[in-house]
Formats: structure tokens, C-alpha cells, sequence
């Protein structure tokens, strides 16, 4: 190989920019390449083939059983010794070899039977280290960032990078990386939030501490950070958050003792965005995220305050009247001011709300339970009762002009989501408060009930519990 090496800077310097045989018919480059590679009888004559090769396989001209021809005649075993050669010629990068090869694998890990080759995923340990020294190598991280994001694009091949720890991995990269803009920390962030999508449980199972260690390091950057960062920040700790196992991230939390600098970080984050003039995009980011950490561990958390060393100290903390009232408003506009062909755009964003919703009914109704009515949250629960039935007013009044102007079998599927989740939403409401916009809610009974049954078809099929559990509580009142 090192005789080999002062040859292919000649070459390097010498070769064409393009093959003229590849510009005029693709079968008769590929028949080439593979002559010239099947003929080789060094490594020297191996180099000149891949400098077509490369041309051939990024001009996308051929197909996956060309690519597939292509990659045996190049064959592992010239892979592995560009790889494992050590000497390098002078003139030459330390890392020139493995470059190669690198970029060699990344033209053909879009093949799956190459990709899933034993030889292939033996290499993974190799590409996350090269991925977490190669920082300065931006060629490298990003032509291994490229392989470790197609093993991660399934869940087969998430299966294979769980088995090698590449989560923990890649989390110590995140970790270690100040710049949250960089493209090294974005090609890695992308990897992780892959495999999280594809494995959520089995992910957060095997490397609860890593991930959790990552939150906290993100959400300290959340709460400090006062540049457009900060939503992209917002954005990465919703997508980790999001897909966690709740039993797992209670353990995590557990044996971390981590939970309240979670909490006190990333409220601290979004009541800055919250209270801020930001775009609507911008804040829809930030309300995304307070849903789903109240999914994850409920309401309470908008109501603490901590010390310095993160201890619960009161319950009076103004941030949970703070979103209530924008959900509130936001409820508002989408019902009572969205044209009915825009509906469609805001279903992510009504889903937000009605969650809030649904857990601030929920908390309310458990501090009721258990005598939490403290007088230091009694104004903060009057405050949220009071927002949360303008809300559940304003979505009554939408179901009655439903009610009113269309008939089940007119509703188009599309608007069907935005319908269950109203009632959805209502039922929650119902289930606790049985006496505030009594009235209405028996005037919605019969078209209630006429949902009911259409909600023993498969695709509704769960929203019947919620009607009945309704009709129960409002014929006990």
C-alpha cells in the first residue's frame, strides 16, 4: 500500500474532471469500471478504477444491481486494508486512506444488502470514532455522519447501532460541543434523534443516563442561551422528550437526582420566549415543548419555585397562568377566527393546546383530590380555572355550530381529527366539572350520543369511553 500511496497523489493532481465514456452512455462506463477493477492486480490499478467509480456512482446513473456489481468487484477486502494502513506518504493527510474508503462506503450505503453486510456493520464502532475525533475533518464527519444517518433511517438498521452503544456515543459528542449551530453538532443531532424516532423504548432503556445527561447539558444551553439558537435548542429537547418512555425517564431521573434542573431550566427557557415578542412559528416551538414535558411528568412543574439548590420551595410560580392564557388565546383564534380551509394547518398546534388543557384539568382536579389547595396556590388554581372555562366555553360553542349546521355524514375525514379532539377535550372537562356550561352540554347531548356511535367504527374507535363516561357524570348531576 505504500508504494501505492505516491501514485494516487500523481493521480490525484492529474485525473480528469469527468470520464468522457461516463457523459455518453452509463452501461458502457460501468462495464469499464469493473473491467479496470476485476483486472487490477495491485492497489495501484485498484486507485485508478475507483477514480471512475466515484464519478460513476455519484452521478446517479445507475442502478442499485450496477452499484451492487460495482461494490463486488471493489470488494471488502481492499476496503479493510485502506483502513487498517498505517504509513501514509509525506505529502499526504494522515487520514487520506481512510477518507477513501469512508467515501467509497458512503456511495453505496444506500444499497441495504451492502449496508447490512457483516462487514459493513463490523465498521460502526470505527465510524463513531471517527465521528468523535474527526472533528476538525469536516469531509470525514460528514461522509460518516452520512453512513451512520442511513443505518439510522430504519429500524433495523437502529437495531445495529444500539447494539455498539452509538447512542452513548453520540451523546458524548452532543455533550461535548459548545457550538449547538455547528454542522458537526447538527449531522450528529440528526443521528440521535433518528434512532430515538425508531427505538424510543428500547433506546431510553439502554441509555437512560447518557440521554439524561444530554437533556440536562441541553437544557442549561436552553435556558442560557439569548440568540435564535435557542428555538433550535427548544426544537432538539422536544424531540428527545417526546418519544421518551415515561417509566424509563422516571427511573433515569431517579438514580440522577436530575429531574428539578430539568424543570427550572427549561421553564426558565420558555417563559423567556413566552414572553416575548416572537414570531408565531418561534412561540408555537416553545408551547410545542411545554406539552410535552406535561406529558411526560405532568402539570405540577409550572407551579414550583426552586432555591438555588434546586428544592421545591413554593407552590406559587405564575408560569402555568402564563400558558394557560396563551392557549387560551391561541383556542380562541383557531376556532373563531382560521378560515375552515386553513383548519388543517393548525391541527398540531390545537393538539398542543387541548393537551395543556387537559392536564391543567386534571392538576386542578387532583389538588381538589388530595387538600393540595394550599393558600399559596388558591389564587394560581382560581386564576387557571377561570382561563380553562373560557377555553372549554369557546370549544362548546364551536361543537354547537357543528351540531347545528352539519350532519356526521357531511363532516369530511379531514375535519374529523379537529371534531374528536374538541370532544375529547369536552369529556375531560365534563368528567370533573359537571355544573359549568351545564346548559350547553345538554343541548350538545343528542349530537354527542350521535357520535358515540359512530365511534364503534374501528378508526374512532376509544372516543364511545369518553362519551359515556360523560353522559354518566352529567346524568348524576
Amino acid at each position: 500500500m505504500a508504494d501505492g500511496s505516491t501514485d494516487i497523489v500523481a493521480m490525484e493532481s492529474q485525473k480528469p474532471t469527468s470520464d468522457p465514456d461516463l457523459n455518453l452512455d452509463p452501461d458502457v462506463a460501468l462495464k469499464k469500471c469493473i473491467a479496470i477493477l476485476n483486472a487490477a492486480k495491485t492497489d495501484n490499478e485498484h486507485f485508478a478504477g475507483l477514480l471512475l467509480v466515484t464519478q460513476l456512482v455519484q452521478s446517479n446513473k445507475i442502478d442499485f444491481k450496477g452499484r451492487r456489481l460495482l461494490f463486488e468487484s471493489i470488494g471488502f477486502s481492499f476496503i479493510n486494508r485502506l483502513l487498517s494502513t498505517k504509513s501514509v506518504p509525506n505529502d499526504c493527510p494522515t487520514m487520506i486512506y481512510k477518507s477513501l474508503a469512508v467515501t467509497i462506503l458512503a456511495c453505496f450505503a444506500t444499497d441495504e444488502e451492502i449496508l447490512y453486510h457483516p462487514q459493513f456493520t463490523a465498521k460502526i464502532s470505527f465510524f463513531l470514532e471517527l465521528i468523535s475525533s474527526s472533528e476538525g475533518d469536516k469531509l470525514i464527519v460528514e461522509e460518516v455522519s452520512q453512513i451512520l444517518s442511513t443505518f439510522a433511517s430504519s429500524e433495523v438498521g437502529c437495531q445495529h447501532l444500539l447494539r455498539r452503544k452509538a447512542v452513548k456515543v453520540l451523546c458524548e459528542i452532543l455533550t461535548k460541543l459548545e457550538d449547538r449551530t455547528s454542522s458537526h453538532y447538527v449531522l450528529v443531532m440528526e443521528i440521535l434523534k433518528k434512532i430515538i424516532y425508531h427505538c424510543p423504548q428500547e433506546t431510553w432503556k439502554a441509555h437512560g443516563d447518557s440521554l439524561l445527561e444530554f437533556v440536562v447539558s441541553n437544557s442549561q444551553k436552553f435556558k442560557e442561551c439569548m440568540d435564535l439558537s435557542k428555538f433550535t435548542l427548544c426544537e432538539d429537547l422536544t424531540s428527545l422528550l417526546f418519544a421518551a418512555d415515561k417509566s424509563f425517564f422516571d427511573k433515569a431521573l431517579e438514580k440522577n437526582k436530575a429531574l428539578n434542573k430539568i424543570k427550572s431550566n427549561i421553564k426558565a427557557g420558555l417563559r423567556e420566549i413566552l414572553q416575548s415578542k416572537v414570531k408565531e412559528e418561534q412561540r408555537n416551538i416553545a408551547m410545542t415543548l411545554t406539552s410535552v414535558v406535561s406529558e411526560l411528568i405532568g402539570i405540577q412543574w409550572m407551579v414550583e419555585k426552586y432555591d438555588e439548590d434546586l428544592t421545591v420551595t413554593s407552590q406559587e410560580d405564575d408560569f402555568l397562568i402564563l400558558v394557560l392564557s396563551l392557549v387560551n388565546v391561541e383556542v380562541n383564534m383557531i376556532i373563531n377566527h382560521t378560515q375552515h380551509e386553513q383548519m388543517a394547518d393548525k391541527l398540531l398546534l390545537t393538539s398542543v393546546c387541548y393537551s395543556i388543557l387537559e392536564k391543567a384539568i386534571g392538576f386542578m382536579s387532583g389538588c381538589l383530590a388530595t387538600e393540595e389547595d394550599t393558600p399559596s396556590l388558591q389564587s394560581t388554581l382560581t386564576k387557571a380555572y377561570t382561563i380553562t372555562s373560557e377555553a372549554l366555553s369557546c370549544v362548546t360553542a364551536y361543537l354547537l355550530r357543528v351540531a347545528a349546521n352539519h350532519h356526521l355524514s357531511e363532516i369530511k375525514q379531514a375535519d374529523e381529527e379537529f371534531l374528536y379532539g374538541s370532544v375529547r377535550l369536552l369529556c375531560s372537562w365534563i368528567a370533573e366539572e359537571t355544573v359549568a356550561l351545564q346548559q350547553e352540554i345538554i343541548e350538545l347531548l343528542p349530537f354527542l350520543l350521535e357520535l358515540a356511535e359512530k365511534s364503534f367504527k374501528p378508526e374512532t374507535q376509544g372516543t364511545i369511553y369518553y362519551l359515556l363516561s360523560f353522559s354518566i357524570n352529567l346524568l348524576m348531576v
